[in-house]
């Protein structure tokens, strides 16, 4: 009897751990993220490297693209020592270059997503990746995202930068 009910937990997990239908939630933070793939995915040419501070579901989603982690959680901590801290210390003036920037160039990185108000995509430095009026809008999610009270209404957002 124990085997018995030790195999059915077995069998229980097993089927849990099959790969089924992506179920998206209902607040549409989620569904932003995976229009922005499904678009990027149909749109960007092959091989097209994007970077980004929410590289989970785009990653994920991405056939067509490489989805590159801005944020760090996913990072060496080479790059988190190096790249991430220097790019927060220049977006604070505390720091007169990015190395951020740099890390773009020598990636080949000519595209970023994100979810940001958009407003903020060419009135002043793009993510403090890109210089004011560089980026090019190229997707606009359709789902406004609130992150919490006082915070701007944001969309998932794809631009290109030079």
């Amino acid at each position: 009897a124990v085997s018995i009910l030790a195999l059915i937990g077995l069998v229980l997990v097993w089927v849990h751990w099959l790969p089924h239908d992506y179920v998206v939630a209902s607040d549409g933070t989620q569904q932003e993220t995976y229009d922005a793939a499904d678009w990027m995915n149909k749109n960007l040419p092959q091989g097209a490297r994007v970077g980004s501070f929410s590289a989970g579901l785009l990653g994920y989603f991405g056939q067509t693209y490489t989805v590159i982690n801005l944020d760090g959680l996913a990072n060496s901590p080479q790059f988190v020592n190096s790249e991430l801290i220097g790019h927060l210390l220049y977006v604070n003036d505390l720091a007169p270059t990015d190395p951020l920037r740099d890390y773009l160039r020598r990636e080949n990185i000519t595209y970023l997503a994100n979810v940001d108000p958009l407003e903020r995509v060419n009135q002043k430095e793009y993510l403090g990746l890109v210089d004011a009026g560089q980026a090019v809008l190229l997707y606009e999610g359709d789902y406004a995202i609130f992150w919490g009270p006082g915070e701007p209404e944001q969309r998932m957002v794809v631009v290109q930068i030079p």
